[in-house]
């Protein structure tokens, strides 16, 4: 298994010292729209890049640009999406990833924050991406943290999905708007080992990945944070929805694009993640 990258939190913002060539693309993940999303804050220098080479992923495909919102960048290319987009089925979206990332100028660096992860690696995996390329998976789950069978039926999660669907319009407070049952949701969250087999095909030779783990998503990782295939950073002390902006994600994408894989990381994120599993996820049946 690859090393991990050893990051805390608490480290001061940086610019990178690099000037590198090709283009990155941004995916925002699910619940996002154009221009609404944590990850569309990820400042292009502090990675060792323009914003001319900054191209932002749509979900409702190809176009001549979305509402910039916190896009650290202009947003040039794609159509308006809303987070209805998000949610439409995986085939699509893994179609509409190959089809955005054709004429981009490479290396490919491909930014995938949370479901859009899983995006990324399919296609990668079936050959969709230009090479070279290097995918960043951020706040992503090795295997789905939730699995529940479709409306009325029984069987594993059955009890726990009626609880959750019941829970969903609270959410609606907080202006998340998740469709339990759309097709993304019913694909890959709710089918046990759907999101595990995604990440069990291995990427072409000229395809690295690494993967960023938010400490807080631990307690709902019951199969482990580690991706075999990937560069495992050591996971970082934050929350979910903020790990792209924080200055220890930066600093570890920077390293990785480098070459640098650092030292082992330490025992305390198993250590934790272990210890929460009374309050987290149960193990997934193999």
């Amino acid at each position: 298994m690859f090393a991990g990258v050893v990051v805390t939190r608490g480290e001061p913002w940086m610019v990178s010292d690099a000037s590198r060539d090709g283009s990155v693309l941004v995916m925002s993940g699910i619940n996002s729209a154009s221009g609404e999303g944590a990850v569309f804050e990820l400042e292009p220098g502090r990675i060792g890049y323009r914003c001319e080479q900054f191209v932002y992923y749509s979900y409702a495909g190809p176009g001549d640009g979305q509402p910039r919102g916190d896009a650290a960048c202009p947003k040039t290319s794609g159509a308006p999406y809303v987070p209805e987009d998000t949610q439409r089925p995986f085939a699509e979206q893994v179609a509409l990833l190959e089809e955005q990332a054709a004429d981009l100028d490479p290396p490919l660096v491909v930014l995938a924050y949370s479901p859009a992860a899983w995006v990324a690696w399919q296609a990668a995996a079936d050959d969709r991406l230009p090479g070279p390329a290097h995918l960043v998976l951020i706040g992503v789950f090795p295997s789905s943290p939730l699995t529940y069978p479709p409306p009325g039926g029984t069987g594993p999660g059955s009890v726990g999905g009626e609880g959750f669907r019941r829970l969903i319009p609270l959410a609606d407070l907080v202006d998340f708007d998740f469709a339990v049952d759309a097709p993304l949701a019913r694909e890959l969250l709710a089918t046990p080992d759907a999101a595990r087999d995604v990440f069990a095909q291995p990427l072409p030779g000229d395809v690295e990945a690494l993967a960023v783990t938010a400490t807080s998503d631990l307690a709902l990782m019951a199969d482990g944070w580690r991706i075999e295939g990937a560069v495992d950073a050591c996971p970082i002390r934050e929350a979910h929805p903020y790990l792209p902006i924080t200055p220890a994600f930066h600093r570890v994408v920077d390293r990785f694009l480098v070459g640098e894989r650092g030292a082992a990381c330490p025992p305390w994120p198993e250590l934790y993640r272990v210890g929460a599993q009374a309050l987290g996820a149960p193990p997934h049946d193999r």
